[in-house]
């Protein structure tokens, strides 16, 4: 997995982990913040490997859904990205207009 990936799902979590369920998250914290590997959290929670995956996939999907609709993700980006700029003012402006 790639750590733009990784960096990406992370930044999903903190924006939006909170509303997935408690089994979301903690499946979630195990793989991404833990780094336990699918057999490890497959012998914890006694299911397969394969359930734990699926179930990673599909909350990920929620996070992406979320952000679709929110984009609070992007406007931190873009807010980051603004305040290294020379022009602050102006780029803050045409942020909160696209909103």
């Amino acid at each position: 997995m790639s750590i733009d990936k990784n960096i990406r799902v992370c930044n999903l979590i903190d924006a939006y982990g909170s509303l997935l369920s408690e089994r979301q998250q903690n499946l979630i914290k195990a793989y991404y913040f833990d780094d336990m590997s699918l057999s490890e959290i497959s012998n914890n929670e006694g299911i397969s490997r394969q359930a734990i995956l699926d179930a990673i996939h599909s909350s990920i999907d929620k996070l992406e859904n979320y952000e679709k609709c929110v984009k609070m993700v992007v406007l931190k980006d873009k807010l980051q990205k603004c305040l290294t700029s020379n022009d602050v003012k102006k780029k803050l402006t045409k942020i909160l207009e696209e909103i």
